[in-house]
C-alpha cells in the first residue's frame, strides 16, 4: 500500500513499514521574455520537479530505492505516482536490538521526464 497524503493518520509504506513523515516541495523554473518596449512579452515554465523525503520505521522498500516502479509498490501517492522518472539521491537505514528498524530516503521526481 502506498502512502497517501490525502489520508490523515498512521499509514503503512508499503505494507510492513510505518511511514512517519513525507515532505515534498514542488519546484519549477521559469523564463521571462520582455517585449521590445520593456513590458511583459511572454513567460513560460519548464523543468518541473518535486523534491521529496520519506522516513519511517521498518525496512526501506526496494521499489522506491531502485526507482523502477511508478505504481503503488514504490510510489508516494500524490507525489511520485505518475509516469515520470524518479531519482533517489540518498537512502539511510538503521537497525537496533531494542527498537524498530528505521529508514529514510531523499529523492527527486520529474513528472514529465520519459
Amino acid at each position: 500500500m502506498a502512502a497517501n497524503l490525502d489520508d490523515v493518520g498512521i499509514q503503512n509504506y508499503p505494507a510492513g513499514a510505518l511511514c512517519d513523515t513525507v515532505e515534498y516541495e514542488a519546484v519549477v523554473e521559469e523564463t521571462f521574455v520582455p517585449a521590445c518596449d520593456s513590458r511583459f512579452g511572454a513567460a513560460g515554465t519548464f523543468a518541473r520537479m518535486i523534491n521529496f523525503t520519506i522516513s519511517g520505521a521498518g525496512d526501506l522498500d526496494a521499489a522506491l530505492v531502485l526507482g523502477s516502479d511508478g505504481g503503488s509498490a514504490g510510489a508516494i501517492t500524490g507525489v511520485t505516482d505518475g509516469g515520470g522518472t524518479r531519482l533517489i539521491v540518498s537512502t539511510e537505514e538503521s537497525e537496533s536490538n531494542t527498537e524498530f528498524n528505521t529508514f529514510s530516503a531523499t529523492g527527486e521526481y520529474y513528472p514529465t521526464a520519459t
